[in-house]
């Protein structure tokens, strides 16, 4: 008996000596037996020695340790794991016969990992026995069904948070993201409207003007209070503001067009101005105009007879202003 006490006295020393860790608190029994470790890793590395390692007799800790195998003989430690005594401090407690299971706390990562036992011994709890040669390993890695590096082989408790997901691209952990208008690595262009925001709601009127207000009612182009039999008239230019506000396209009417379309622009200080006209891929088909020009509104018109039917953009620069509106082209 005198024996048995002094075990137990050392046993609670070791655990006051450290902060235990929540999961790993547990009482005293009178019932106990030792299970030695050959080793004790995460992922076939050995642990560090402020880690630890728990036994568990279903939700219930029965016996930790702070791994430190310099102070064990040869290198080898061992858990002292708590049976069932009879007493209610111990209720809960593993019975002789059964077997425990066990955790590792990674005291870097501050989680508790369940472990696997790798052993030749019988792991079953029979009070006051010893129980040699253990190897125990935790296994981490993605539990995410949803993830393209799940491993199903991982215990659902052992998640390290690795999990990737495939990109718009089904690149697993890629980069690639879909653009405003649902285009995987796309730059926004395939859903711009007519003022360049993509998914935009502006349109072109009846006058090719981008947002604008111009409506034909069956007998006349009304452009809000103006009134003409065609768009010029209704557009005249005394509505125009003399000097432009800003850099913009004004127009590209008519659009869809065949043969040709004019092309209204303002610029409002004087520049290299630059317009071309580029297939849906971006190649430069033709070079409009590429001129100096002073303050004012201009209008030049483009006949792309030589080639095919299809979408097109007409792109401006000028200074350091770029605009590019698309327009159709209907042979």
């Amino acid at each position: 008996m005198k024996k048995i006490i002094s075990i137990i006295i050392l046993i609670t020393v070791g655990i006051l000596s450290s902060q235990t860790p929540e999961q790993f608190e547990h009482n005293q029994s009178m019932n106990f037996a030792s299970y030695f470790f050959y080793s004790v890793t995460i992922n076939e590395i050995s642990i560090e020695s402020t880690d630890w390692v728990g036994a568990f007799y279903g939700d219930i800790c029965i016996g930790a340790k702070q791994w430190d195998t310099s102070q064990c003989g040869g290198g080898i430690c061992d858990v002292t794991i708590m049976g069932a005594d009879g007493h209610e401090h111990s209720e809960g407690y593993i019975p002789n016969g059964e077997i425990p299971t066990f955790k590792i706390y990674d005291a870097s990562e501050d989680a508790y990992y369940n472990a696997d036992i790798t052993t030749s011994s019988n792991l079953a709890f029979f009070a006051l026995s010893f129980v040699n040669n253990i190897t125990l390993n935790a296994s981490t890695g993605c539990t995410n069904v949803n993830a393209c590096n799940y491993d199903n082989t991982i215990n659902t408790n052992n998640d390290d948070g690795s999990c990737l997901y495939n990109d718009c691209n089904g690149d697993c952990g890629g980069s690639s993201i879909e653009d405003e208008c649902g285009i995987c690595d796309g730059d926004n262009t395939s859903c711009l409207d007519c003022a360049n925001v993509p998914n935009g709601n502006s349109v072109f009127d009846v006058c090719g003007e981008c947002g604008g207000n111009c409506i034909d009612n069956g007998a006349n182009i009304v452009c809000g209070e103006n009134i003409g039999s065609t768009c010029e008239e209704a557009l005249s230019i005394d509505e125009l503001p003399a000097i432009p506000a800003d850099y913009y396209i004004q127009s590209i009417y008519p659009n869809p067009f065949n043969p040709s379309t004019t092309i209204s622009f303002s610029i409002p200080e004087f520049g290299l101005t630059t317009i071309t006209a580029l297939n849906i891929q971006g190649k430069k088909m033709e070079t409009l105009i590429s001129e100096f020009l002073t303050v004012g509104t201009y209008s030049i018109t483009w006949d792309p007879s030589d080639f095919p039917s299809g979408i097109y953009i007409i792109s401006m620069k000028i200074n350091n202003f770029t605009q590019t509106q698309k327009v159709v082209f209907a042979k």
